[in-house]
């Protein structure tokens, strides 16, 4: 999976991922890292638009509690600041 490509909006696969809900796939993108050093670069990885948002805020904008409680319980801060 590539996560270094923007879309017109800023945001890469993983926050439309997350935007959209789609647990398997957020699933599986982590799984994809698993050990990775970089893995929570990916997490806390900040949209390229005007807010600078991350997948988690995406999540929960979108009403997707259990894509929330997966990133948080993979390291995403739930107090990071936009």
């Amino acid at each position: 999976m590539n996560f270094d490509d923007f879309n017109e909006n800023g945001w890469n696969s993983f926050h439309e991922m997350c935007h959209k809900g789609d647990m398997a796939m957020v699933r599986k993108a982590l799984e994809s890292i698993q050990g990775d050093k970089n893995r929570l670069n990916l997490i806390e990885a900040k949209t390229i638009d005007d807010f600078k948002t991350t997948a988690l805020v995406l999540a929960a904008m979108g009403g997707h509690l259990d894509v929330v409680r997966l990133l948080h319980e993979s390291g995403a801060d739930i107090n990071a600041k936009l």
